[in-house]
């Protein structure tokens, strides 16, 4: 890895790409956020699209570039116009979706904002490669029939304890998942239910406390 790609040093511990392709494309695309170089950096997610194998592109660009995003606003260096980079990496992610069976009850994926619109794609993406079919959901309100996720830096208010299985952010959090226990956790699909367990237990806690409070 070249050390301007290095020096992303959060993204760059995130799980690296299978072939040989995919850590060069990795490697040019945070080499080009690092610097701040938006050509380079879109030219570096047109090459996944076209040279590597879907099974690798979330670790090869899809995942790299929203979390280089991410770790260069938390350090003060923005990359001027990420939204195109984010657009980008939406788009190519919802037309791999849209080549998936369709699924009656798929687990949704909810942004917390708008701005986290294209990690809710990634995150439907991945749980989609790993076995657990899901799909993001763009509309308000929240799903009132059907278990969610939420990912961003923080849930968005009035969640369903019932129906939510978690949240999850893309850097290492205290409280919530990252990312990368999806993409290369023994625990990840598991830890989805243990979530929704846990959720409900805690609100059948409080609801039960309030019963005998009344």
């Amino acid at each position: 890895m070249s050390d301007t790609a290095a020096s992303l040093s959060a993204t760059s511990a995130m799980p690296a790409p299978h072939s040989d392709v995919g850590r060069r494309v990795r490697d040019r695309l945070l080499a080009a956020l690092f610097e701040h170089d938006l050509q380079n950096a879109w030219e570096a997610l047109m090459r996944c699209g076209w040279e590597v194998e879907a099974q690798d592109r979330v670790r090869s660009a899809w995942l790299p570039c929203l979390a280089g995003c991410e770790e260069l606003r938390e350090r003060g260096r923005p990359m001027p116009r990420e939204s195109v980079l984010l657009r980008c990496v939406q788009d190519h992610v919802r037309g791999e979706l849209g080549r998936l069976p369709p699924e009656v009850r798929p687990l949704w994926v909810v942004p917390a904002t708008h701005a986290d619109d294209a990690m809710a794609h990634l995150t439907a993406a991945i749980l989609s490669q790993r076995g657990r079919i899901a799909r993001p959901w763009l509309w308000h309100p929240l799903p009132r029939t059907a278990p969610y996720l939420t990912v961003g830096d923080r849930p968005p208010a009035g969640i369903d304890a019932f129906l939510h299985a978690g949240h999850v952010t893309l850097h290492a959090h205290d409280v919530f998942w990252d990312v990368t226990r999806l993409v290369d956790g023994p625990l990840a699909l598991d830890g989805l239910h243990t979530g929704s367990r846990r959720l409900r237990a805690q609100r059948a806690g409080q609801e039960a406390s309030a019963d005998n409070r009344s």
